[in-house]
Parts: C-alpha cells; sequence; structure tokens
C-alpha cells in the first residue's frame, strides 16, 4: 500500500504545478473569441465584429500587430482593427447576464476594410503578445475558424399567374438568415421589372 500512496501524492503535486510555461517563465496567454464561429443562424458579414477574451489584461492597441483574418480557400490576408469594448458591446456579443470580468481583458476586432465574399475566414494569432503586466504572453500561433463569407445568390425565379388574381414573381435567394434586414424599400434598389406594369410592388417574406 506505500508505494500506491506515494504514487498518489506525486500525481497530486504534478497535477497543481503550471501546465503552460515557456523557458523565461512566462505562462500562456490564452484567448476566447465570440462568436464562437458564424453560421446559418448568425452569418458572417463583411464588417462583422469578433469578441475576443484574453486570460490576462492586454493592450488593445497591440492586438492589430498579432492578428489578422484569412480566407484560407483563397489565401488571402485581411487586416483589423481593435479597441476596448464597452460593457454593453460585450454583453451583446458573448451574450453574458452576470458579473464580467474587467473590460481590459476583452478586445473587440473588425476588419480594417469590409472582407471581400467568398472563401473560409480564420481568425490567425501569432505568437508574441504579452499581457499588460508581461507575466503572459501567447506562446503558439494558432488558426481558428470564424466561417464562411458566401457572395449574395439568387436560386430561384418563379412566375405565377393563376386564374383571376393578382400576377406574382417569386424570387428566392440564399441569404434567408437576413430576410429581416431585406425591405421593400431596400429591395426597390436592387429588384426591377421593365417595362413596369400598373400597381407594382414589392413585398417580403418567407415564400
Amino acid at each position: 500500500m506505500k508505494p500506491l500512496c506515494l504514487l498518489l501524492t506525486l500525481a497530486s503535486l504534478l497535477f497543481a504545478l503550471p501546465l503552460a510555461a515557456d523557458e523565461s517563465g512566462k505562462q500562456a496567454l490564452t484567448y476566447s473569441k465570440f462568436p464562437y464561429r458564424f453560421d446559418s443562424n448568425n452569418p458572417l458579414k463583411p464588417d462583422s465584429p469578433i469578441l475576443l477574451q484574453f486570460s490576462e489584461a492586454v493592450d488593445a492597441n497591440q492586438i492589430s500587430r498579432y492578428f489578422q483574418l484569412y480566407d484560407k480557400t483563397n489565401e488571402r490576408f485581411a487586416a483589423i482593427t481593435a479597441n476596448t469594448p464597452s460593457e454593453a458591446e460585450v454583453r451583446k456579443l458573448k451574450r453574458e447576464e452576470g458579473q464580467l470580468p474587467p473590460l481590459d481583458t476583452f478586445v473587440l476586432i473588425q476588419p480594417s476594410v469590409a472582407l471581400p465574399l467568398g472563401g473560409s475566414w480564420y481568425l490567425n494569432g501569432r505568437a508574441g503578445l504579452k499581457s499588460l503586466s508581461g507575466s503572459h504572453e501567447i506562446v503558439e500561433g494558432q488558426l481558428d475558424y470564424v466561417g464562411n463569407l458566401n457572395a449574395f445568390v439568387i436560386d430561384e425565379v418563379e412566375t405565377s399567374n393563376e386564374y383571376d388574381s393578382d400576377r406574382f414573381i417569386r424570387i428566392r435567394h440564399n441569404k434567408k438568415e437576413l430576410s429581416s434586414e431585406f425591405t421593400a424599400e431596400t429591395l426597390r434598389n436592387f429588384v426591377s421589372v421593365s417595362p413596369q406594369p400598373a400597381n407594382f410592388s414589392i413585398e417580403t417574406g418567407n415564400y
């Protein structure tokens, strides 16, 4: 039984030791992003913001030196802008109602210019970023999936001319998750019929 007790004691000691430190003694600076990824329920847009939460306070002015967006499909990079978010911005993107960590552990990033359409976008974080105290540092770079940025595509155009009723043209597209943003006034700038018939109108909905 004594060897078993000794083994358990050593295991407990080893488990209590720090798990990530480089040769200089610095601890690893880690981060999470919100949303975790964009999907069909929350599609990626050309200017979508991303919230980063670090394990220690950081200088938001240093973030753009170590982070950029990368389109893996087309092998192209996009620069970002970064700033310290407000509490309201943190709660909106993190969907957190409880007590928040200090705001200087959060950074809000966005593409410095609108992302080009197409491709599969990732967040590329490079090693070297230090915490404000200098005690923590990103020791290894990583590539985290963000989401696909698909171009607007018309899937189907269907005409309807039922007996003794109004005539319709139904246009179905691949951005149904954004339907609430497609108002009749907005669509009027992009959809037209020539020659335009009398009583022409545009209606939005899930048809």
